[in-house]
């Protein structure tokens, strides 16, 4: 896959793991949800490295900074979600702003690469 492709895939992803969570967020029972839920965010993992790829990163540490922070907000965010909305539904829907806050700040890590 070309660069843009690559580009639009990722964004599609990260559409559709926001949208799921917000959906998980806000109490949705099913198991389909949470199993798309899951492919997306390896979808969404998957073709970050792709793109780190074609940019000419290489997939071995160290990383640039902004990689760094990026990934680790990103597997935070994907690994808690569920986790929060099974131990802790009552508190579940208070935390779905902090969890856009946080995917807009790694949305800004790449689009800016601060660091």
């Amino acid at each position: 896959m070309n660069y843009h492709d690559l580009k639009v895939a990722h964004i599609f992803f990260a559409f559709v793991t926001i949208a799921l969570s917000s959906a998980l967020f806000s109490g949705a029972e099913g198991k389909s949800k949470k199993i798309i839920y899951g492919l997306s965010t390896l979808l969404l993992i998957g073709t970050g490295f792709a793109i780190m790829g074609r940019f000419g990163i290489k997939h071995s540490p160290p990383y640039p900074t902004w990689i760094n922070i990026k990934i680790g907000l990103w597997l935070v965010l994907t690994i808690a979600t569920p986790i929060v909305v099974k131990r802790y539904p009552q508190k579940a829907t208070r935390l779905f702003w902090p969890w856009v806050v946080l995917a807009l700040f790694a949305t800004m890590m790449a689009v800016y690469k601060p660091m």
